[in-house]
């Protein structure tokens, strides 16, 4: 996949220039690269932690219960430095004690931030 521009990033994820700044801001995305006139340029990682942020904040986890969880770490096996995803059982266990049932109207919220996520472009 190309790098995303931040423009396509919120019209794909439904998140607003505005939110995406913060969450770079506060750490819960890593900062993008740039291109050489200075735009950001955004992966499908970006992407998925976007949709996994809002998934987050759409069961009721504060984003300071967020940061923790998504923030990048070295992988077991990788000592290099990339950024891997987090294990989704610490996630699950923080999500499940923020709220453990989420009502209708999330659970519809989280089902189109989801889709949004896999109608995202792909490499041939």
């Amino acid at each position: 996949m190309e790098a995303l521009r931040i423009g396509t990033l919120t019209r794909l994820s439904g998140c607003t220039v505005k939110a995406v700044r913060f969450y770079e801001a506060i750490g819960l995305l890593p900062r993008p690269a740039r291109s050489p006139s200075g735009y950001r340029l955004y992966t499908k990682q970006d992407l998925v932690r976007l949709a996994f942020i809002q998934r987050a904040k759409l069961m009721g986890l504060p984003l300071g219960k967020i940061l923790h969880p998504v923030s990048p770490r070295r992988g077991p096996a990788r000592g290099d430095g990339v950024a891997v995803p987090p294990d989704h059982r610490d996630i699950s266990a923080s999500v499940s004690v923020a709220r453990p049932t989420p009502s209708p109207q999330r659970r519809t919220l989280m089902t189109r931030a989801t889709e949004r996520v896999n109608r995202a472009p792909r490499r041939p």
